[in-house]
Order: structure tokens, then sequence, then C-alpha cells
């Protein structure tokens, strides 16, 4: 088997005698796009300027099957991108791409690559800020890395160069087959570009996981917040493990008895009653019409009121009080519509839900 492109054992990083990031563990393969998110103060820069060399860390990095933990900066096999594109502003845009070596056939071949070639002999102030990036990205990959490090390289760039410049990452990540870490506090952009992700908080990896684990399996309840879950049902529930080692939660809900999938984290509780929450989207959740007689009905079991409604061109996403609070629903704009103020039947999808210790 192909040793990993990059990987990282027990990192460690310091500051005042107190530990800021780790210990970390990972690895990525060639050709891999990894996104690292987190709240802000995570550890997420700090963990690339570590591997890049750039800060003093403990622990192990790897190229492939050489340990580069004491290597300077510039002998590892890292190019670094940053948010903002560190251009000197006496240079050219050739000049600049240059300073990171190579020979001048190399250079052309990026320039052309990259579309830079018609801006060579200008200078980065007469550049937009998403041509500046392209040209930081040129120079990172004039030096052949096998790692790519993307610290919010698009934080800066205005809505249509970041689409490009965005595309344009991708393509050269996938030509030359490195290992790339993408740093962004971007979520959608996050979920478009990831092969996995990994999730900081406080210095610590919170899950590695694909993306779409990521979301329908999420580790806590704070990690769920964090990505955006709008459907969130605190109860008490019987945890059943059974001999696969799957876990689930058993509860009432919505005049429904569910039988949820959960966290791994439950596990020790089989055969008892927890707290929990059931987590989920904004599909996890379906609204349909009461009959004519309960339209006066209490907000209680199935019954729901709408409370907001946002109109997002082919879907509507609904705001419904219910007794658990205010969960969201998504329509398709051609259903029977509701208005604000309708008592309507809620009823939940219990295989698109995830219970985690509340």
């Amino acid at each position: 088997m192909e040793p990993s492109a990059l990987t990282v054992k027990e990192l460690r990083v310091s500051r005042s005698s107190h530990w800021v990031l780790g210990p970390v563990s990972f690895s990525v393969d060639p050709g891999e796009l990894v996104v690292i998110i987190g709240p802000s103060g995570a550890g997420k820069t700090t963990l690339l300027r570590a591997i890049a060399g750039l800060q003093p860390s403990s622990g192990q990095i790897f190229c492939r099957d050489e340990d580069v933990s004491d290597f300077s900066p510039g002998a590892r096999a890292s190019a670094l991108v940053a948010d903002r594109d560190g251009l000197f502003p006496h240079l050219t845009v050739q000049e600049n791409v240059a300073i990171a070596g190579g020979n001048a056939e190399d250079l052309q071949v990026t320039l052309t690559d990259l579309g830079l070639s018609s801006l060579a002999r200008q200078y980065p102030g007469s550049l937009s800020t998403g041509q500046r990036q392209m040209v930081a990205l040129a120079r990172a990959l004039l030096r052949r890395p096998r790692w790519l490090l993307f610290d919010e390289p698009l934080a800066h760039v205005d809505p249509y160069s970041r689409l490009r410049l965005r595309g344009e990452i991708l393509r050269i990540h996938r030509r030359i087959g490195a290992a790339s870490l993408y740093v962004t506090h971007d979520l959608p952009e996050a979920f478009a570009i990831a092969d996995r992700i990994i999730l900081l908080r406080e210095g610590k990896i919170i899950q590695d996981d694909y993306p779409q684990d990521l979301v329908s399996h999420p580790a806590d309840l704070q990690t769920a917040l964090y990505l955006g879950a709008t459907t969130q049902v605190s109860t008490n529930a019987v945890i059943n493990t059974d001999r696969f080692g799957q876990v689930s939660a058993h509860f009432s809900a919505f005049g429904q008895q569910l039988e949820v999938p959960a966290a791994d984290s439950l596990a020790g509780a089989n055969g008892q009653s927890r707290k929990i929450v059931a987590l989920g989207s904004p599909y996890s959740v379906v609204i349909s019409n009461l009959p004519p007689e309960r339209k006066k009905d209490p907000i209680q079991a199935e019954v729901g009121q709408i409370v907001g409604s946002l109109f997002e061109g082919d879907t509507y996403l609904l705001q419904v009080e219910t007794e658990f609070g205010v969960l969201a629903s998504r329509r398709q704009s051609g259903d029977e519509p509701f208005i604000v103020g309708d008592r309507v039947k809620v009823k939940a999808l219990p295989t698109h839900l995830w219970a985690v210790p509340a």
C-alpha cells in the first residue's frame, strides 16, 4: 500500500506554557483534499503553520515515510497559500512567482497554466484581489509541492473571483495529486470541495469524517449546532445497543414512537433511560395539513404552527413551532403552500435524525 503523502503524529503546539494545539494525529493521502473547520481560535492556522515548519511544535510529521519534523520550512515538501497574498509590490508578477525557484521553463509553464502570462509584467498594485491570489498560488506551485496548505485563500476575494479561484484550486489539486489541507470558515465551501473534513475545537480533533457523515452523524451537540442543525428534540430515551454494536435511542415525539440512530458515546447506557438530543436538518421533519376540525388544536404532540416562511426559489424554508421548540422544515415551492399562523401536522423521519447525549 502506498504510504500517505502527509502523516501527523501527536503534534502539539504550546504558547506561554499552555497547549494551544494537540495532540492531533491524522494522515492525508496523495490527491486527497482535507478541509479543516472549527470556530475561531480552534487552532486551524496554527496547525497549518506547524506542518509547514513555521511554528515550533512537538510530535512527528512525515512526508511519505520520511520524518521531516526537524526540517526547515524550505526543506519540507510543502507550499502555503495564505489569506493574504504576500506579494512584493516592487516586483512584477513574473518576478514574484520566480522567487519560489525553479527554472525559466517551469516558470513559463506555471504562468501559462494559471492564465497569468498576459499579466507577467504587471505589478501587484494593478491586479484585483483574485488575480493576486492566483499569483500566490502560482508561486506555491512552482515548488512542485507534495503538500498544498491553504489558509483561507478566498477570505478576501470578491464573490465572482472566489468561484473562479476555487475552481482553479480544485483543478490544480487534482492535476498534481498533492495532499491538500484547506482551512476555511465557510461551511458551504468546505462541503463543496472536501474529500474529508476535520473539525477542530480548542486545539483538538473533535471529528474526522466524510462530509456527509459529519452532517448526519455529528460527534456531539456542540458540533451539530456549529454545523447548523435546525431540529433539536430534547427528551428522555431508552438506549439500545444491538449485537452488531449499533446504538439507537427509543422515545416518543410528535405523536410517534421513534427509533433513532445514536452516537457511540451512548453505548454504555444499553437498556437505560438517558437524556438525549435528537438532531436533524430541514429534511428531518415533514409537515402536512391537519383536518379542518383540528385547525385550532393546541401546539402539542403532532400539532405545530407555522411561525416563519422564507422563499428560496425552488423551496420554502418553514419555521414551525412545536412542543419541542421551533424547528425548520423544507418544502418544495410547487407543493400546497402554508402561511404564517397555519396549524399543521408535524412528522419526524427517524432515519434523518441522530441522537447524542444532552
